[in-house]
């Protein structure tokens, strides 16, 4: 038999299709071929790792690790299998976890691009925006086409307020959503004309997103002119807040097994700028499989549908091009005395909303509410008032509303601690 790292023509062959389809995205087609040829060369670590990447990617953690403790036996050197298996454990959470398999990759192989790139935004994602950025930088030297590289790179420096080179990366790169993200530096570094016509430009390609239906709403007030806005005209308008949680025992069952979730060694928390006197956790709470996750997912999905549904005969944007393919993400964020959180956009979202599991009795009238508005994350305002609204959230409550619209928390004056399950509507 060949050693276990040496593929044979035929297997390179097979091997070589069942990327092809993996990276098409047809994962149960290249998974039918990928049990065939684990069938045939059970002994290849590169065969276990296919299959592991597969498996994650359909969401059967369970069976992708297995495979990855399999490839990372029968080669234990080999860079893919660390990197395929950091990019499971991100996928489940384990986000310190997967960096360390990341630095085990690039101790074997320091210009391992994927490795350097997949350990940025894991860093980026955990809140370390100058580690990340080292990351895509290291990337890029390797390779000056990375675009995945360059345009993360674009976002962390639009992270860190460095809106000049932000700018100057996403002129130079046609990927993603990149025109949107120039458009949104644009707003802080260029002339009104010039971010004007810009802006023009997209909305004429079509071109409807939360960022373009935040600057077309708080470009309007600053340079008091109306301007067409292909996301959300008026977003007030479709802000919905309601008891979601009936019963106090209820309640009481939700909080509980999220505390329990929270003092799992496996849950971590991440670097939250926006949070103060307190944390976020890191991740997508949604990937996890504990019952009360799995409830509390159906229950936010029929809620977002119920939405939808409330308002289906708008003209807005954002409902007529409801997108078809989407997932949820959910974080938890906890705050106590003096916390709040800095107004914010979500803004590779649709719908944004809040889960209040536990808010504090209130000291004044305004203690940990929750405010809507057309101003923050440093947008320029040139002396303008923005228009907002304040919603004086309960314990129980939800409140969705569309991605574009910025949001703030009011401090709280309680030694009692605030816990929020906050989720985003994404597009695949």
């Amino acid at each position: 038999m060949q050693p276990p790292n040496l593929m044979s023509k035929t297997h390179k062959e097979l091997f070589d299709i069942i990327v092809g389809l993996y990276s098409r995205q047809l994962h149960d087609e290249a998974l039918q071929g990928a049990e065939l040829l684990l069938k045939q060369y059970p002994l290849y670590a590169n065969t276990q790792n296919i299959l592991s990447a597969i498996y994650s990617e359909l969401g059967e953690f369970c069976r992708a690790w297995e495979h990855c403790k399999k490839g990372l036996i029968l080669s234990p050197d080999a860079k893919e299998n660390y990197n395929t298996t950091a990019s499971i454990l991100a996928k489940k959470n384990q986000l310190n976890a997967a960096v360390l398999f990341h630095n085990r990759a690039l101790t074997l192989s320091p210009n391992y691009k994927q490795s350097l790139y997949n350990l940025g935004t894991i860093l980026q994602s955990l809140g370390k925006f100058d580690q990340a950025i080292t990351c895509y930088k290291s990337a890029l030297k390797l390779d000056s086409n990375y675009q995945l590289a360059r345009y993360f790179l674009g976002l962390a420096l639009s992270e860190q307020g460095d809106h000049q080179k932000s700018a100057l990366i996403f002129e130079n790169l046609d990927f993603k959503d990149s025109k949107t993200r120039l458009v949104e530096e644009l707003y802080f570094t260029a002339s009104q004309q010039r971010f004007i016509s810009e802006y023009k430009k997209l909305l004429q390609l079509g071109v409807s997103n939360s960022i373009i239906g935040a600057l077309g709403c708080h470009a309007q007030v600053k340079f008091k002119q109306n301007l067409p806005n292909t996301f959300c005209n008026d977003p007030f308008r479709f802000i919905r807040h309601y008891k979601f949680v009936q019963s106090g025992k209820e309640q009481a069952n939700l909080v509980t097994e999220v505390r329990r979730y929270l003092a799992l060694p496996s849950t971590e928390l991440r670097n939250q700028p926006l949070v103060s006197n307190g944390w976020q956790t890191a991740g997508n709470l949604f990937l996890g499989t504990e019952p009360f996750v799995i409830d509390i997912k159906k229950r936010i999905l029929t809620a977002v549908s119920e939405y939808r549904n409330i308002f289906g005969k708008s003209n807005e944007g954002f409902i007529k091009n409801w997108p078809n393919n989407f997932h949820l993400k959910g974080w938890i964020i906890g705050m106590t005395t003096g916390g709040f959180l800095d107004a914010h956009i979500h803004k590779d979202s649709w719908i944004s909303g809040s889960v209040y599991l536990s808010v504090p009795n209130k000291n004044n009238n305004n203690d940990g509410n929750l405010v809507l508005s057309i101003d923050g994350g440093d947008y320029p305002k040139e002396g303008e008032k923005f228009p907002e609204t304040v919603i004086e959230v309960r314990t129980g409550d939800i409140c969705i509303f569309p991605s574009s619209l910025f949001h703030y928390t009011t401090p709280i004056h309680t030694s009692e601690e605030r816990l929020v399950l906050a989720f985003d509507i994404k597009i695949e």
